[in-house]
């Protein structure tokens, strides 16, 4: 796959447009329309819930990440639910590992 062969692990797409990219190094935001942000990747927090959380911040912008993994996203392609909250803004998605 095309993505992997770029160092993409995960990935996530939500219905207000935005797609999220998580490598080995880094994690990019994009929405449409607008540049793509670039944060380090961060450990990952790794809640009760099965999934895990990010945290990272990069010049003065604050992202997090929270990937559900419940094996279905309703109604969409995916198997996590991904919600990512960009300096306060919450988008909410779906998304898979590669």
């Amino acid at each position: 796959m095309a993505l992997r062969a770029e160092g993409v692990r995960y990935m996530a797409v939500g219905e207000d447009r935005f797609v999220l990219r998580i490598y080995d190094d880094r994690i990019s935001f994009a929405r449409a329309g607008e540049d793509e942000l670039t944060f380090p990747q961060a450990e990952p927090i790794l809640p009760r819930w099965r999934g895990e959380i990010l945290e990272s911040e990069a010049d003065g912008h604050r992202l997090r990440v929270e990937i559900r993994s419940t094996g279905r996203c309703e109604g969409k392609n995916g198997r996590d639910t991904v919600e990512v909250t960009l300096d306060g803004e919450a988008f909410s998605g779906c998304g898979r590992a590669f």
